[in-house]
Parts: C-alpha cells; sequence; structure tokens
C-alpha cells in the first residue's frame, strides 16, 4: 500500500488521505537511463469523486486498482487533470528488491471561496517501497507522452498556453462523455457538469461553441447532451439561456446554407431540450407549426415541403410524449395538419425509386408515407417507445425546478432557386420477423423502433464510410445491441444503401468492403446472415430494377473474389431449366464473368459443377482480323495487310500500300482499310 500525502495546500484542508494500491505489470524490470514510459493522470469531477486515465504504461509502470473516496472541507473547488512522472525501477544484483518513487504534480484551477478568488499550486509526492535496496533512479522528467485526458499527444513536450491546454482538455471530455467507462453515465454527468460548471467564466465561449456542436455531430449522443445542458442550465439560468440562443442561430445557419441532416439534429436537440426542462413546450409547438407552414407554401418545390413535414414527424420520437402530457390537444392539432398535407401530396416519383416491381412479400412505401404510419403507431401506444436512452430520467427531481427559456419566433428562409433539397426515397424491407432465428425479435415495419434502428446504422454508414474497418466496428457496437437482431439490421440497411435509387450515395465498392469487414469482425452469424440476404435477393431477382440487377452482380462478383469464389451453386439448379435470357441464369452468367476479371478461366471451369457449362464464359482468346478466312477479299488488298508488321515494313512501304488502296480500292474500304494500316505501321515501329 501506498500513501499520498499533501503539502503546503492554502486556504483549504484535506480531511482524509488519498489512498493508491498497486500491483506490478511483470516480474522483471529492465535499466532505464529515462525515467519516461508512463504517466497517470487525475482529475477531481466532483468533491469526494477521483478520475484516473493511464495511458502508456511500460513493462514496469504501476497500475491504479482501487481509489478510495477523498473529502475536502470545500465544495466549489476543481483540480485540472495532471501529469504525474513514473519514475521505473533500476534491476538490482537482487531482484526481489527494488524500490519505485513516483512524484506527482498537482495544479488547483481558480475558484471563489470565502478568501477571495485565488490560485495556487501544492506539491503532492508519493513514495513507496518494497524493500530498503537503495538504487540509482533518474528523476529526470519524461519528454514523452504529456499525459493527455482522452487523448494522445505528441512524444516532444509542446509549448502551448495554459488556457490553450485546458481548453483541449475539456473538449476531449465533452467528446467522449457515454463512451466506454467503468463508472455509471450518471456519475460521469455530474463530474463533467460540475467540472464545466467551474470554468465557465474563463471558456464561456469554447463551451457554448463545443456543447451546441456535439449533438449535430454525434446524433446518436443528442439525450446525453441534452441532459448535460439541463444539469446546467439547473445551476446557472443565464448559461441556459445563452446556449438556446446559440442553438437557435446554428439552427437558422444551417437551414440557410442546404444543411438539412445538420438542422433536422438540431431541431431534434432543441425538442429534446424540453424533457430537460430547458425550453418550454409553448415555444417548440409554435417552431413545428411554423415549419408545417412552411411545408404548406404555394409555389415551392414539393421536395422542400416533404422535408420540412419529414424533419417535424422525425422530431416527434423524442419529445411526443412530453408533448401528449402537457399539450394532447395542441399536438393533436398539429398531427392533422400533418395528416391534411400527406393525403393531398403526389407521388409520381414511387415507381421509378422502387427496387422491385411488386410488393411481395414486403411493401416498398414511399419514405415520408412510412414514418407517418410509424407515427401513429407510436401515437396509439400513448408515444411510449423503449429504444432512446434518456439520462435525465435520472436527474428529474432536479431538472423539473429549472426555470425555462422560451424560443425565439423562427420562421424558415424562403425559398430560393439555389437551394437544393433531399430526394426523396422508397423504404427498403428485406427481413421481417420470420427471417430471423430465436433471440431478440425484429420491430415490425410500422414500429418506430424500426425507424430509430435505420437512422441510427445510416448515420454511422455516412460518418465511417472512409474507413471501412471503423464503420464496421461502430456498427456492430450498436449501443442497444442486445435487444434486436444486429446483423439482419445491419445487412438491410447496407443493401438499402447500394439499391437506393436513383445512385447510391457512395461508391458500390464502399458496401461491399464493409461487408467483407463484418465477416471478419463476426464469423458466427454475418457471414450466414449475408448468405440468408444473397438467397432472399436472388428468388426475388426476377422483379428486380435493372439498375439494382447490375448493382447486385458487382456486389456478389466482389465478395466472392474475397472468399475463394465458394458458393453452394447446386442450390440454384433449377435456374438452368429456365431460357438463358430469363434474369436467374442472366444473373448467373453475368456474375462469372465479371468474376473472371479477378480470377482464370481454368480455375472456373474446373470449379463450378458440369451443369453450368453453358453458363460459364468463352475462354478470352484473342482474334485478329486479317488472318480470318476471308480476309483478303473483305479488304481488296493483294499484299496482306498483316505482312507490314511481319517484316518490319518502312515508311515507304507503307505509303505504297496506301497509294494501292487509293487506285485500286473502292470508295468504302479505303478510309477503315487505310485507318487499320497506319495503326499497324505505327505499332510496328514502335515494337
Amino acid at each position: 500500500m501506498v500513501m499520498l500525502s499533501f503539502k503546503s495546500i492554502p486556504s483549504c484542508k484535506i480531511k482524509s488521505m488519498i489512498h493508491f494500491q498497486f500491483r506490478r505489470e511483470d516480474k522483471g524490470y529492465r535499466n532505464r537511463s529515462t525515467p519516461s514510459d508512463g504517466s497517470l493522470q487525475l482529475l477531481v469531477s466532483t468533491p469526494g469523486q477521483l478520475i484516473f486515465n493511464q495511458k502508456k504504461l511500460s513493462q514496469s509502470a504501476v497500475s491504479v486498482i482501487d481509489v478510495p473516496v477523498l473529502t475536502y472541507l470545500y465544495t466549489s473547488a476543481a483540480l485540472t487533470p495532471h501529469r504525474a512522472d513514473i519514475c521505473h525501477p533500476v534491476k538490482s544484483q537482487r531482484r526481489e528488491k527494488v524500490c519505485f518513487v513516483v512524484s506527482v504534480r498537482v495544479f488547483f484551477g481558480k475558484f471563489r471561496a470565502k478568501s477571495g478568488s485565488f490560485r495556487s499550486n501544492f506539491a503532492c509526492s508519493v513514495s513507496g517501497k518494497c524493500s530498503s535496496q537503495k538504487g540509482a533512479m533518474n528523476r529526470r522528467r519524461a519528454y514523452e507522452d504529456d499525459g493527455d485526458f482522452y487523448g494522445e499527444r505528441s512524444r516532444k513536450r509542446r509549448r502551448v498556453s495554459e488556457n490553450q491546454e485546458m481548453e483541449e482538455r475539456l473538449e476531449a471530455l465533452i467528446l467522449r462523455v457515454g463512451e466506454n467507462s467503468t463508472s455509471s453515465l450518471e456519475s460521469n454527468l455530474e463530474g463533467l457538469v460540475s467540472v464545466l460548471e467551474s470554468d465557465l467564466g474563463n471558456f464561456r465561449n469554447k463551451i457554448l461553441r463545443i456543447l451546441s456542436e456535439c449533438p449535430i455531430k454525434m446524433p446518436e449522443k443528442c439525450t446525453i447532451y441534452s441532459t448535460m445542458v439541463g444539469l446546467m442550465n439547473a445551476k446557472n439560468y443565464n448559461f441556459g439561456g445563452e446556449f438556446v440562443d446559440h442553438m437557435v442561430k446554428a439552427f437558422k445557419e444551417n437551414l440557410k446554407q442546404c444543411k438539412w441532416d445538420a438542422a433536422r439534429y438540431a431541431l431534434r436537440f432543441l425538442a429534446d431540450l424540453v424533457n430537460c426542462h430547458v425550453i418550454s413546450t409553448n415555444s417548440l409547438l409554435q417552431l413545428l407549426d411554423n415549419m408545417v407552414d412552411a411545408a404548406n407554401e404555394d409555389s415551392v418545390p414539393q421536395v422542400r415541403r416533404d422535408w420540412y413535414v419529414f424533419a417535424v414527424l422525425s422530431t416527434l420520437p423524442w419529445v411526443g410524449r412530453e408533448l401528449y402530457e402537457k399539450k394532447e390537444s395542441a399536438l393533436e392539432n398539429l398531427l392533422v395538419r400533418i395528416e391534411v398535407f400527406l393525403n393531398k401530396r403526389t407521388k409520381k416519383h414511387h415507381n421509378s425509386l422502387r427496387v422491385w416491381s411488386v410488393d411481395a412479400p414486403h411493401p416498398q412505401e414511399e419514405y415520408l408515407d412510412c414514418l407517418w404510419a410509424q407515427i401513429r403507431k407510436l401515437r396509439q401506444d400513448n408515444w411510449a417507445e423503449k429504444h432512446i436512452p434518456r439520462p435525465y430520467l435520472a436527474f428529474d427531481s432536479v431538472l423539473c425546478e429549472a426555470l425555462q427559456h422560451n424560443l425565439p419566433v423562427i420562421h424558415p428562409p424562403p425559398h430560393q432557386d439555389s437551394f437544393e433539397y433531399p430526394m426523396p426515397w422508397v423504404v427498403y424491407r428485406m427481413f421481417d420477423y420470420t427471417d430471423c432465428p430465436a433471440g431478440p425479435i425484429l420491430p415490425g415495419a410500422h414500429s418506430i423502433e424500426r425507424f430509430l434502428i435505420e437512422e441510427h446504422l445510416h448515420s454511422i454508414i455516412e460518418t465511417h464510410h472512409w474507413e471501412r474497418k471503423d464503420c464496421a466496428a461502430h456498427l456492430l457496437n450498436l449501443s442497444y445491441k442486445d435487444k434486436i437482431p444486429l446483423e439482419y439490421c445491419i445487412v438491410e440497411v447496407i443493401f438499402a444503401e447500394l439499391f437506393h435509387m436513383p445512385t447510391p450515395r457512395y461508391l458500390e465498392i464502399c458496401y461491399g468492403s464493409i461487408l467483407i469487414e463484418l465477416c471478419k469482425l463476426q464469423p458466427s452469424k454475418m457471414p450466414q446472415v449475408l448468405a440468408q440476404a444473397t438467397e432472399i435477393l436472388f428468388m426475388r431477382i426476377d422483379s428486380m430494377n435493372t439498375s439494382c440487377f447490375d448493382r447486385f452482380a458487382n456486389w456478389f462478383s466482389y465478395h466472392l473474389s474475397n472468399f475463394q469464389f465458394r458458393w453452394s451453386w447446386d442450390d440454384w439448379d433449377s435456374c438452368l431449366l429456365l431460357e438463358m435470357e430469363h434474369p436467374r441464369p442472366k444473373f448467373i452468367q453475368e456474375v462469372l464473368l465479371k468474376c473472371l476479371r479477378f480470377s482464370f478461366h481454368d480455375r472456373f471451369k474446373e470449379m463450378m459443377p458440369e451443369t453450368y457449362t453453358k453458363l460459364i464464359p468463352k475462354p478470352p482468346i484473342p482474334t485478329y482480323k486479317y488472318t480470318m478466312e476471308g480476309a483478303a477479299e473483305k479488304f481488296s488488298v493483294s499484299v496482306p495487310p498483316f505482312m507490314c508488321l511481319t517484316l518490319r515494313a518502312s515508311p515507304l512501304l507503307g505509303a505504297n500500300l496506301l497509294l494501292t488502296l487509293v487506285f485500286h480500292g473502292s470508295c468504302s474500304d479505303i478510309v477503315s482499310t487505310s485507318i487499320e494500316i497506319f495503326t499497324m505501321l505505327l505499332d510496328g515501329v514502335m515494337t
């Protein structure tokens, strides 16, 4: 056991000591001339709570196992993350006798006490002894990792100002909140709010900017950041008002700049602030009514009107329950206006965006119609859903006492010819609950949970599509993966992206590479689900859109090339009885032709069953038209043109041949044949 002692602490006292329990990472130690291979970090998030993080600990470094509670006599102070240099043990003649020393330097940030505002430093030393053996210890400060609380830092110490370093630490804390942690989310939020509140005086603008950007760039953490803002508003009403103004400004800017997804996420966050008692329900309903008014404008594109209705409907799952309990009549009036709009809108685009020409077994609904059916199902369930995490429910006793703010009157910007709006789409369906094995049940097509899952997966693909490994890892680490058949949802969403009409959002190979990474990360489930999806697509290929047919063939050939072209071809023998121009045998023929580009002909000839011989492409043998039968009569040349290449014809001989064509050939042969000879002469000279 090692004891930490605090010395020279002005204006405050420590009530109890800090105890650290260490363990060795390995049994042996190496000679080290520079004690710079590890660090510990400390942050006091709330009085009595310590947050530790260790990074880059080497073989001989120590790691924290247990940290009991530390109590302070003051209540408003907060420690900034500190640097702790670990001096590594030096190997001695007798390995069992080793000693080590750890020196810690902790810095107190500004805080107000009864004695006023002050800034102070104090030294904190730790000494622990495994034996009395003396060893030469190099106490020089390390010039390696500077111990950033969450992120990576350069190995060489950066000469940055204290404020800039603190801003970076605050940003890292805010960005990583809600991620993997040993403590609960509620305790992390309480600690982070205390840290932010103590630093508002110095970093107010920085905190406002980060908190307004995070829910837009990371919409999956919307409820976490709304809870954080709600707790800060309960403690500091003025900050809550400033944040609401800042968020409204960001929402307006996104609308003006045609950043439609960012605007929709900003609207969702404003709506979720109603649940945290930051924004009043009346002002939010006024904003939603103004957006429905924009959808009913005349002489504007339908895609603009559709987007405003879609933005309102996609927000209701987060705030519908709160509006239903407090403003039920106003909510019903809003839904009636939306229903009238949906009943009179035209859907001429629907048929051109369908993947299949028939609706069996799954209907292909237009996206607004599908979302409206899901919202109606949610209304029948009294606006109760089970997939949105709501951490603010744990702080209801604190948030319900907070004062609320009213949103200013927000009118959507008028339409301009330069504005580009999102195009409509058809909701893609491949699986239902009967396709999934025993386990979590797949939500129904008209359940709001299906919409929430699909939107979250689409958001992950949009964020991480540049890096297939990260994208696959994030898809498999969905927060509520234990409640749903995750593999089926992922495969359905990826094929929905691939078959998106008229063109997919990203390159086709992007989706193929992500599916390959998913199979590598989860080899026990994902290949089987993907094989099941391929069977379903092949059986429904008769009614598939031609463009989607080509994308399906491209993906399947690419996927087979990454798995040694293994497939149970015998299961598709029935397609051989159909005509060659039927979609099923045609699909196999196209797949084999594309696979031939990744391999060679003899391999397919040996690999494919004999019954598929007629579908295997012909061997790629080059054809030389001048050696074919009847070539001399066709081109009307007394000297065969290929002799020019064989004899390495000189330019003079080539000119004579061209003159022969001019005087003895027909007009129709002169142009084509002279071009061919001229091309061969050039090739002959080059070779």
